[in-house]
């Protein structure tokens, strides 16, 4: 399970959830940690519950994780494509780049692949289990061919076994194809080809894309205002207009109770401007399902 984060919650509506992540749940192999876990030799009190075992120490030092960063940048901006991706596949939560979730792993393949991940390059492909898979995910579940490059920021083995990890998203991916299981392998791995977004570069497009915007928060205005309930809605419209674009929808995106099938669609969108009109889409159902309702009975949270 995802436990939140002690920042207070957005009183405007039961349609909000904290900034910093959802509260939801994954049947794949893992539960989310109970805290995001920073990593260093000598981090107790920032790796959750102070280490009584060496295993229960933070696993890599600073220097180490620097180097794996460096790493995985250099290989993002030399290839536009990698051989040979671990794949985590998931039903609740998809990730997208510039977002972050913590996980926790505990299924003996996801244990064997964040290992090897943490030997290598310390990236793993986040990928979605199509929805009608679901009663699939013990074996190997048909997923979505787009899914997103996450980096590991930080990990902890536990006692037990278990590895705690804060996953970042770096870039999105699509696969090309699956590899076979060869030398005791566990998990899933594919040749993957990195997608680039299209960029809005000239005058025009740039005005378009402020145009997306402005449209979109007046759909968000609309939407907080309604869901009003503490009369913190001025204060959170303020906070989300200062955000530009892309910072606008990933904050939406932390924040809005969103199917998985809908932040899929936000992943697979190849351009800020597409992104910002899946969002206003979703603002718009949302209101239309409520329709004159001034309870908002139709929360989507877990």
């Amino acid at each position: 399970m995802c436990h939140p984060s002690n920042k207070p919650r957005i009183a405007v509506s039961h349609w909000l959830v904290p900034l910093r992540a959802r509260d939801t749940r994954a049947e794949s192999g893992h539960k989310f940690s109970k805290h995001p876990v920073p990593v260093g030799p000598e981090a107790p009190s920032s790796c959750g519950d102070p280490p009584s075992t060496p295993a229960q120490e933070c696993r890599d030092t600073a220097a180490f994780r620097q180097r794996q960063e460096r790493l995985a940048r250099l290989l993002l901006w030399t290839m536009d494509s990698i051989e040979s991706l671990p794949l985590f596949p998931l039903a609740e939560v998809v990730l997208l780049p510039g977002l972050s979730v913590p996980l926790r792993l505990f299924e003996p393949r996801y244990l064997q692949m964040v290992r090897d991940a943490l030997a290598g390059s310390a990236q793993i492909g986040m990928i979605t289990v199509r929805p009608d898979s679901l009663s699939d995910l013990p074996g190997d579940p048909p997923i979505f061919s787009v899914g997103c490059l996450g980096q590991i920021s930080h990990a902890q083995e536990q006692s037990d076994g278990t590895f705690r990890i804060l996953l970042v998203g770096e870039n999105r991916f699509r696969i090309l194809h699956e590899e076979e299981r060869v030398g005791g392998r566990l998990y899933r791995s594919a040749r993957v080809e990195l997608l680039e977004d299209e960029s809005a570069n000239s005058p025009e497009a740039i005005a378009i894309l402020e145009r997306q915007r402005r449209d979109l928060f007046v759909l968000l205005e609309e939407f907080v205002q309604r869901f009003d309930r503490g009369g913190s809605a001025e204060q959170v419209i303020v906070g989300f207009e200062r955000l530009e674009a892309e910072h606008l929808i990933n904050a939406l995106t932390r924040s809005l109770a969103l199917e998985s099938i809908e932040r899929q669609q936000l992943l697979e969108a190849n351009s800020t401007l597409n992104r910002l009109q899946i969002m206003s889409e979703l603002l718009r159902f949302r209101l239309a399902e409520v329709g004159g309702s001034e309870t908002g009975s139709m929360g989507l949270l877990n």
